[in-house]
């Protein structure tokens, strides 16, 4: 029988849970107060690009390596793509290949949605131990497309 709970604990010692991360980057960008998609990337403190994932074999494209970080937001080489404005994206530590695919640290950030609005640059410290990190990024259009029709021409589908 103490053979059996010794065998037991050993066990359940040896499973534990995966580390968490102690620093989640809390991001919510908008346009005059809702919520837009956006890419973001951030820059080390040696001034480079936080590149997650890898390309191909020829250096060129990313395919399949993009990291869905967390819900609506992926990581990939050219930043963080934000579905619907906002995510909460772990630092440190995640599901990524590499990982961490955001080490901790101080960052210098870039926010942009495309050409009709500027580009946003603010500072965050995503040090080790700072729990939720609010990033409020509030995006400004640059200039009003009226009477012009925004589209993704270039679309893979049957027939195309």
């Amino acid at each position: 029988m103490r053979a059996g709970l010794v065998v037991a604990l050993c066990a359940a010692c040896g499973r534990g849970e995966p580390a968490r991360s102690t620093t989640i980057l809390t991001l919510d960008i908008t346009d005059g107060g809702k919520p837009v998609g956006a890419r973001v990337l951030l820059w080390d403190e040696q001034g480079q690009p936080v590149r997650i994932g890898q390309l191909d074999l020829y250096g060129q494209r990313q395919g399949a390596t993009a990291c869905p970080i967390a819900p609506g937001v992926v990581g990939s080489w050219n930043g963080l793509i934000v579905a619907r404005g906002g995510g909460e994206v772990p630092i440190g530590r995640d599901a990524c290949n590499p990982s961490p695919a955001i080490p901790y640290g101080k960052y210098k950030v870039w926010a942009w949605r495309g050409i009709e609005y500027e580009k946003w640059e603010g500072e965050v410290d995503l040090s080790a131990d700072r729990g939720r990190v609010p990033l409020a990024i509030p995006l400004v259009r640059a200039w009003t497309p009226s009477g012009t029709l925004a589209a993704d021409l270039h679309v893979h589908a049957q027939a195309s």
